[in-house]
């Protein structure tokens, strides 16, 4: 429970983030899906966190092949996602990559802090 507040929190103060940034910064540098991507990364952040530690409750093995297994799902599916739509909307595909980058780290940077921590105990 702790961790789905925390993640919560953290997702309110992007949301925050972006909504500041795209106030004081000029409309050429907005992306029309940095909420979206936000959204996505909290359902993906979720769901995933779930999945290793239910794993981890089995074995350690069994949460070392999830989490590997959960990353190489992401990344793919973080790829698969950014080319897509740099196919689909090559002018603002630049725009989506600067605004996907910080908050894909910001949330990988939350997530490994989280599981090393729920691991631990």
């Amino acid at each position: 429970m702790n961790f789905t507040r925390n993640l919560i929190i953290l997702s309110a103060l992007l949301l925050a983030g972006l909504f500041a940034y795209h106030h004081f910064t000029p409309v050429r540098l907005h992306s029309p899906h940095a909420y979206f991507i936000v959204l996505y990364f909290f359902i993906l952040t979720f769901f995933m966190h779930r999945y290793v530690i239910a794993a981890g409750k089995r074995s350690a093995q069994a949460s070392i092949r999830a989490f590997m297994g959960s990353v190489s799902l992401r990344m793919l599916l973080h790829m698969a996602l950014i080319l897509a739509y740099g196919l689909l909307n090559r002018p603002g595909a630049v725009v989506f990559i600067a605004a996907f980058i910080p908050i894909f780290i910001i949330y990988l940077i939350f997530e490994a802090a989280a599981l090393r921590q729920a691991l631990k105990s």
